[in-house]
């Protein structure tokens, strides 16, 4: 099918069903609320009323005949899940009005509920019931139909033999079984000669078939288990049953009504003569837990009914029967409509409704929580638009469906739709239902035949120059209808809009009311507009979106061949369009060539596009006339300013300058809508401008355009700065628009002149505060002079402001106007500049008025820095205290070009979100580094300067250490690492501290391809660790991981897991401070786990000493056993199950001979009580001693209490937050 021409205006979002994500809640809590009492979900009242008819019976048995009430009980909260929809048929399969998917059903009890609620039936069946066994040693009997009977006991691979008989061939029997306790029990029926078997169950409904009349031998099996029981079995012909009568099925009738005892079989409605084969009924919704089955005369299943509405098309023999069953066995009093749909009687006749007022034509109403309503419609062939209020987009719970006479779907939705196509004229049902579990549904609806014509505006004409058309929906039903004077084959430009924020649709139709405006193309190209197809005459059909009520707006344009256009010439520069309310104008093109039409759609005499929309030009390839259309989407009242300017005309340029900088900013006046001014240019050919444009009173700068001579374009540019380089043929000239009208500012300035930029001297390192810039709100840029006495060859910029934000960028130029560096996205970065040129910097805002200060500083081979206190791996660190923002030092590192230097700073005091930085720089003044791990590590350059600058400073002194250590040399490893072997196949426990003087553990490993280790470090305080690396000295350089060799940290604060790489090496292992404050004490082992010498032995825990502890307590415990080591991880457990969800243990220390090793036991969470010790998470057999498991192996105590009484707040350890990651700290208060 072509798409079709319908301009629908989103103006705002779609809304959901309020109660659909109150479903789900609701639908689970019924699940849980059916373990604590005896009646189903959906009916509490009903159920309690139920009861005193279960304990007035006789005293052998209770009899569980199905009761009826006069009228049906009144619906409850959760009385109707939401209906499926009904199955697409016949001519709805290529309608509009698409099936929905079937609510979500609410999720069904879980096994263990469903074992509760038995139970508890099965005890109240038993309570009120006295048991009929004829057996001197346990429980069975004849089991007289329609009778619960309650066996008191049956033992664990018991069986209860029960007689049922029957009176009536090939019947169904419907058997209940309901235990009371653990026991898991089957039923096994068989024939009357108890040879032929029937069928099998367990515990909940069973139905059987059965043969002919008489006995049949029903057993009750246990499995294992052992307790009482319940159990009744029906007949479906023998058991009584309720008429149901034509009335009943009439909608608006009464909904059969029943009741079901406590454990009770099944209920029975008869159908009689109300129904017969081919008839199509509506079943209504049972209640959660209930299930019906309706049979033919042979005992045939031929439809059901369940939580969700069906539609049935009944088969086989009248009479019919319906059964229904609890799958739960509770006692329950149910409700179910079922109406016929095919000749359906009951039905309200409703009108078919007219364009326009919908009149008598509009039904509304409220349907309660599970009702349906009915109205009879007679309609023509064809299609027909379905408006409704009250449905999903409305945020309402209705929804509709319409049949044939004979119950055949049609069509359905939640919303308005159209069905495509009514299979002939006659009358058609058409229901609205409530799809809330909970509230009802008020509605309005209406049917249009839209075949017809009754209401349909006169017919009008497609110029452009017409008036818009107006409308008003005053019903939120409504539809309308305008016809226009068109032929097949126009190309038609439609929009429909609602004159406030709403939404509405608007279709083009023929007389059938088919859809008649294809977008399609030949080509698959997509064009503006469409064509009209079929023959006329045609109607645009329009209506409200989300029950929208108020006037729209209409304009029914011809793209091809339009009319009402105005003829326009090239217009100059400077000159204010005239603006008009005819949005068409016929261009009258000179010459082939390139015109600026202001971003306006081009059309070609037949209506497709020539330039879209949006483009801001329009190349022509010869003189003539095209149209220009505005298509803006939405209609007013209001003007159209059209453009139309060649580039490359300088007809109305006023003189421009390129001395911006000194001479200022020029004052551009583009207030006038759709203006176009124009500056000529000064500059040369080769050079670069500098555009910085101030901004309006409103946040606006211009767009500016640069043309050569020839009308080239050379740059654009719509931000605030930019550089345009110029390659064309001078003279040139500057075209500005304004995306808003207002008056602007814009200062132009030839690349390599800096005369009126502000004098930016070099700052030396320390606290220079640097030079001062203001940006305003409307000048967001500011230009300072690099000349070429002024800069080093290698410097470092920085620059802080009083919102102390990175909100600018400070970019430098060289005389050709290239971009040399820029601070963009960090207010520090590094330029290289050549001897003896000038370059210029310009400070560039993003719109915030603020004062800056700016530094630029040497740290080229000419840079005065002072030298290390040492490079001797571990010694005293170089010390600075940053008091300002731009504070800042520099070291100068001599070595050699093979020389491996570690260079780190550390701020382990200072505020939060505040440090240092550094970034070194090597002779040729390129930044080599910028550390963001635990250090810079760097080689191949003979001299290297190390600046060190404050982050983020905020007022407090931020202390910063600065470590310079040569790790390795042409040679290898220096002698102080090579001198400490810690091999990967084990090591340790190795003890030592960090300090000052000695802030590194340096060695060096042998590690073999592939090989895998962990490295576990005990410091006290896991929150609190140094940094741990493994380095290749042939992927030196860098600040992150070395890839190849690494060691990755997999429990915070502790446990390391390293790596080899593809080939064997002597790898640097290096200890260092990081973010840690010295002295730090630690512990190191290591322990290999793969392509090891020998393999990783198994822990073992023989003792805990102490044996007990308080809760909530981070208790100190030596574990006592054997291969133990820091990594070992300690675990409470209780019947094999953890009783926290994060690790328990830290280490502190280890004996050398695994033996012993000293932790600390986090108790927060724990339950007083005694528990068993798991090592390292090993398997084990619950309460069997093995290897890593010791049975009962600590007893946690109850917590310590606050004196005086009271309760004592104990909060977890900092050291515990670095295993729970991002989970907060908790306090955990325990009352006495």
């Amino acid at each position: 099918m072509s798409d079709v021409s319908g301009e629908v205006r989103r103006f705002r979002r779609r809304h959901g069903r309020p109660w659909a994500a109150a479903r789900a809640a609701v639908a689970t809590g019924v699940a849980v609320a059916l373990l604590g009492w005896a009646g189903p979900s959906q009916a509490s009242s009903a159920s309690a009323a139920a009861q005193p008819a279960a304990t007035a019976v006789s005293a052998s048995a209770h009899h569980a005949e199905s009761t009826r009430s006069t009228r049906p009980p009144a619906p409850t909260a959760s009385a109707k899940p939401a209906p499926s929809t009904l199955p697409a048929a016949g001519p709805m399969a290529s309608g509009t009005a698409k099936p929905e998917a079937a609510p979500k059903k609410a999720p069904a009890p879980s096994a263990a509920q469903v074992k509760a609620l038995r139970a508890a039936s099965a005890a109240r069946a038993a309570a009120s019931a006295t048991r009929a066994d004829t057996q001197t040693t346990g429980c069975g009997a004849p089991l007289p139909l329609d009778t619960v009977h309650a066996c008191s006991s049956i033992t664990q691979g018991g069986t209860d033999t029960y007689t049922v008989t029957t009176t009536a061939d090939d019947d169904v029997l419907t058997i209940q079984l309901a235990t009371a306790a653990d026991a898991a029990l089957t039923l096994r029926l068989t024939g009357p000669d108890d040879a032929v078997f029937r069928c099998v169950g367990g515990a909940g409904p069973t139905t059987c078939t059965t043969g002919p009349a008489g006995d049949y031998t029903l057993t009750v099996t246990d499995q294992y288990g052992s307790g009482a029981y319940t159990l009744a079995a029906s007949s479906l012909r023998s058991s009584p049953c309720h008429a149901v009568t034509d009335a009943d099925l009439a909608f608006g009738g009464t909904p059969l009504t029943g009741s079901l005892a406590a454990g009770a079989a099944s209920a029975c409605d008869a159908f009689g003569d109300s129904a017969a084969a081919g008839d199509v009924l509506r079943l209504g919704t049972l209640a959660q837990g209930l299930q019906g089955t309706m049979y033919d005369a042979n005992a045939t299943a031929v439809c059901y009914a369940s939580s969700y509405v069906n539609a049935c098309t009944l088969s086989g023999t009248a009479p019919y029967r319906m059964l229904v069953q609890s799958v739960y066995a509770q006692a329950v009093t149910y409700s179910l409509a079922v109406n016929r749909l095919s000749h359906p009687s009951g039905c309200t006749t409703l009108a078919p409704a007219p364009f326009g007022d919908p009149g008598s034509g509009a039904a509304s109403g409220t349907v309660p929580v599970g009702g349906v309503t009915c109205r009879a419609v007679a309609l023509p062939a064809g299609p027909a638009q379905v408006s409704l209020q009250g449905g999903a987009s409305t945020s309402g719970a209705a929804s509709w469906q319409l049949y044939t006479a004979d119950g055949t779907p049609v069509c359905q939705g939640s919303d308005d739709a159209t069905c495509d196509s009514l299979p002939g004229a006659g009358t058609y049902s058409l229901l609205v239902d409530d799809v809330s579990p909970y509230e009802d549904a008020s509605y309005a609806i209406a049917l249009v035949p839209l075949t017809s014509t009754t209401g349909c505006a006169a017919a009008v004409g497609t110029a452009y120059d017409l008036p818009p058309l107006h409308g008003d929906l005053a019903s939120p039903v409504q539809v309308d209808c305008q016809a226009f004077d068109a032929t097949a084959g126009d190309r038609i430009d439609l929009t429909a809009s609602p004159d406030v924020y709403a939404e509405l649709s608007a279709v083009i139709v023929d007389p059938s009311g088919a859809p008649s405006c294809s977008r399609d193309t030949a080509d698959g190209s997509s064009q503006d507009g469409c064509v009209l197809t079929g023959t006329g005459p045609y109607r645009v059909v329009t209506h409200s979106l989300y029950a929208f009520t108020g006037t729209y707006s209409m304009r029914i344009g011809g793209l091809s061949h339009p009319a009402g256009c105005t003829a326009l010439s090239p217009q100059a520069y400077g000159t204010a369009p005239v603006p008009s309310t005819d949005p068409c104008w016929l261009l009258q093109v000179p010459a082939a060539g390139a015109y600026d039409v202001g971003g306006t759609g081009v059309y070609r005499e037949d209506g497709t596009r020539f330039c879209a929309q949006g483009a801001a030009l329009c190349t022509f390839p010869a003189a003539g006339t095209y149209a220009m259309v505005f298509r803006p989407g939405y209609v007013d009242d209001g003007t159209f300013t059209p453009v139309f300017v060649s580039p490359a005309q300088t007809a109305g340029c006023a003189a421009g300058s390129d001395t911006g900088f000194a001479t200022g900013a020029l004052r551009v006046d583009l207030s006038a809508a759709g203006v176009r001014d124009c500056l000529t240019l000064p500059t040369a050919s080769g050079n670069g401008l500098y555009l910085a444009a101030s901004y309006s009173d409103a946040g606006y700068v211009p767009d500016e355009t640069v043309y050569d001579a020839a009308g080239v374009q050379q740059c654009e540019n719509t931000y605030a700065f930019h550089v345009c380089k110029l390659t064309g043929t001078a003279p040139f000239h500057m075209v500005l628009t304004a995306p808003r009208p207002a008056v602007y500012g814009l200062t132009v300035q030839r690349t390599g002149d800096s005369a009126g930029c502000a004098a930016w001297p070099l700052s030396a390192f320390g606290g220079s505060t640097g030079t001062a810039v203001t940006l305003t709100a409307v000048r967001q840029t500011a230009c300072l002079a690099l000349p070429a006495s002024g800069h080093s060859t290698a410097e470092m910029f920085d620059f802080t402001n009083t919102a102390n934000k990175v909100n600018a960028s400070v970019q430098v130029f060289d005389a050709a106007g290239d971009q040399v560096c820029a601070t963009i996205g960090s207010s520090t970065t590094t330029c290289r500049f050549t001897a003896g040129a000038g370059y210029t910097a310009v400070l560039v805002g993003v719109g915030t008025a603020d004062t800056y200060h700016l530094v630029h500083r040497d740290v080229s081979s000419t840079a005065s820095c002072a030298a290390p206190a040492s490079l001797t791996v571990g010694s005293a660190a170089t010390d600075y205290t940053f008091t300002s923002a731009l504070d800042s030092r520099c070291l100068r590192v001599k070595a050699a070009t093979t020389d491996k230097l570690w260079l780190s700073v550390r701020t382990p005091a200072a505020a939060a979100n505040t440090g240092a930085d550094l970034l070194v720089v090597d002779s040729s003044g390129a930044i080599v580094c910028w550390q963001y791990g635990a250090s810079c590590r760097v080689s191949g350059s003979a001299d290297y300067v190390v600046a060190v600058l404050a982050s983020n400073y905020a007022g407090t002194p931020i202390a910063a250490h600065v470590d310079t250590w040569r790790v390795g040399t042409a040679s290898g490893w220096v002698s102080q690492c090579t001198a400490n072997s810690l091999p990967a196949d084990g090591f340790g426990p190795r003890t030592g501290s960090l300090t000052q003087t000695s802030a590194a553990l340096c060695g060096v490993m042998q590690v073999k391809q592939h090989q895998l280790w962990n490295v576990y470090l005990a410091t006290g305080d896991p929150a609190h660790v140094p940094a741990l690396g493994i380095y290749d000295g042939n992927a030196w350089n860098g600040s992150g991981y070395d890839f190849h060799y690494q060691c990755m940290e997999s429990s915070p604060g502790f446990r390391y897991q390293c790596s080899g790489s593809t080939s064997a090496a002597q790898v640097l292992f290096l200890l260092s401070p990081g973010d840690t404050a010295l002295p730090v004490p630690y512990t190191l082992q290591g322990v290999c786990t793969s392509q090891c010498a020998t393999g990783p032995k198994t822990a073992d825990v023989t003792a805990l000493s102490p044996a007990s502890g308080p809760a909530e307590s981070d208790n100190q415990v030596v574990v006592h056993g054997t291969n133990l080591t820091l990594g070992t991880t300690v675990d409470l457990r209780k019947n094999g199950l953890s009783v926290i969800d994060y690790p328990m243990s830290y280490p502190v220390s280890v004996s050398a001979d695994g033996t012993s090793l000293t932790v600390r036991l986090a108790t927060y969470g724990v339950p007083p009580g005694r528990y068993d010790v798991v090592l390292d998470d090993t398997g084990y057999q619950v309460g069997t001693r093995s290897p890593g498991y010791l049975p009962g192996g600590y007893t946690v105590t109850k917590a310590p209490i606050k004196k005086g009484g009271g309760p004592a707040a104990i909060t977890e350890p900092a050291w515990m937050a670095a295993f729970l990651k991002n989970r907060p700290h908790r306090t955990v208060t325990y009352h006495r």
